[in-house]
């Protein structure tokens, strides 16, 4: 079981961290997105000449750079958790490795103790036996 235990915390942490990675990569993508709109928007502006659109994507700029900034932060801010967490878990881990190789060595001396019980019970019964012959031979004489 607690073997089960330390497989669902590593699996914990590496799905937790190819979340962050995934989200990571989406932030990226959406960040390019929007700058290369930005950047045709900046286009449309210049090509028209038109300084309505061009402050109108001035300010859609500023806006998406602010919202960019934002989900990096966001992003830095996840990323620092999920490495907070992992070094949470690691000494959750050593310590169940340690119960573990405990109770796997408490096992071994238990059913080394319960052969060896074993074993005194066979000799004892193995010189009951042969003391109950010998009575039976001197008694039969």
């Amino acid at each position: 079981m607690k073997l089960q235990d330390l497989n669902i915390l590593k699996k914990i942490a590496h799905t937790k961290r190819n979340i962050e990675e995934h989200k990571l990569r989406k932030l990226e993508f959406e960040k390019n997105a929007m700058l290369q709109h930005s950047r045709s928007m900046q286009e449309v502006a210049r090509s028209t000449n038109l300084e309505e659109n061009f402050a109108g994507t001035a300010s859609t700029l500023l806006n998406y750079h602010a919202y960019i900034e934002f989900l990096l932060n966001l992003a830095d801010q996840k990323q620092s958790a999920a490495r907070y967490l992992a070094q949470l878990i690691q000494p959750q881990q050593k310590q169940l490795r340690s119960e573990i190789r405990r109770e796997v060595a408490i096992d071994e001396l238990r059913r080394q103790s319960e052969l060896l019980q074993k074993k005194v019970q066979i000799e004892a019964d193995e010189n009951a036996i042969e003391e109950f012959r010998l009575y039976r031979r001197k008694n039969s004489v």
